[in-house]
């Protein structure tokens, strides 16, 4: 995931350089890369609208089993597709300068800093957009996974943790959410820190997982990713399979996502390394960006629990 626009008499080989950088700088950390449906797509620019198709409409029963008599017609269900609209509507870039021209092709050690961090801030950018859009997940709240006060946001400790993903695997089954071994939870460092607290005490070791992509560990049956561009809002915000059951405190949250990897969507264009000659300098502007859009269907949306966790406990 890396391309390279060369503005210069540099080699292409020096430009690559960077690119490879963003390359696996991005594919390294971005949590996004790991549980979103990625789509990567060189033909797209800002203002395109890319339709995804889903099997079956909001309305639509699915395929069921039914009772066959021998000599009589079958009766087969016609199948239905809906169409989403994804809005290719982000660009956004990292971009320094660097006044020697030399500098950019002898110090490759600096340059590898700067090309890391321009990574890393487009990164962040990417991870908030798609992480923003938790909030259109199947909505709940304490009084579906702790038996707490309706419409109240979790309140999340080391000692009832275990229970709230628990019961999140509950509500997850009740929503008929498939079973196939990618179930995932995406959260803010203290929320997974009240996890590892609880799980060291009960015979787990998070300690020495290898963080890649945000990934922490697994427990009680979700991969556990963390992030610090987990999106914040009112409680009342959250929307989904029963919007407005949140709307009886409007304490401020951190919107947490429990359910199937690949729900929500992101088609972007390969970030790509840009290095153009300044004409009224002796330097380089070298330009790190990215276009991209992201998503939730409908039908996606039920196959994730947005759970608001006050931000005191997140």
């Amino acid at each position: 995931m890396g391309r390279v626009v060369v503005m210069t008499g540099l080699s292409g080989n020096t430009a690559t350089i960077y690119a490879k950088i963003i390359q696996k700088n991005l594919q390294k950390s971005l949590v996004a890369n790991a549980i979103a449906d990625v789509s990567l797509n060189e033909t797209i620019s800002q203002g395109d609208n890319v339709k995804i198709a889903y099997f079956g409409g909001t309305t639509y029963s699915g395929i069921s089993a039914q009772v066959y008599t021998p000599g009589t017609p079958l009766s087969a269900t016609p199948l239905q597709y809906t169409y989403d609209n994804v809005a290719i509507s982000s660009f956004k870039h990292a971009s320094f300068y660097v006044d020697d021209p030399r500098h950019l092709q002898e110090n490759v050690k600096t340059l590898t800093h700067a090309m890391e961090d321009a990574a890393y801030q487009i990164k962040n950018k990417i991870d908030t957009a798609v992480l923003g859009k938790v909030v259109f997940g199947y909505a709940t709240n304490t009084n579906d996974l702790l038996g707490g006060t309706a419409g109240r946001a979790i309140s999340a400790t080391s000692a009832n943790v275990l229970q709230v993903l628990v019961a999140a695997r509950q509500k997850l089954r009740e929503n008929n959410v498939e079973e196939m071994g990618d179930w995932v939870v995406v959260a803010t460092p203290k929320f997974i820190s009240h996890i590892e607290k609880k799980a060291t005490s009960v015979g787990y070791n998070t300690a020495d997982a290898a963080l890649k992509n945000g990934y922490v560990d697994s427990i009680e049956g979700f991969g556990l990713y963390v992030s610090n561009n987990i999106a914040t809002g009112a409680c009342s915000a959250a929307v989904g399979g029963n919007a407005g059951a949140l709307s009886a405190q409007r304490t401020t949250c951190k919107y947490l996502y429990f359910g199937r990897k690949s729900q929500i969507s992101l088609i972007m264009k390969s970030p790509t390394v840009q290095i153009n000659k300044c004409d009224d300098k002796i330097g380089y502007n070298v330009i790190t960006w990215a276009v991209y859009g992201t998503q939730v269907t409908k039908r996606a949306a039920y196959r994730f629990l947005c759970i608001p966790c006050h931000t005191s406990y997140s």
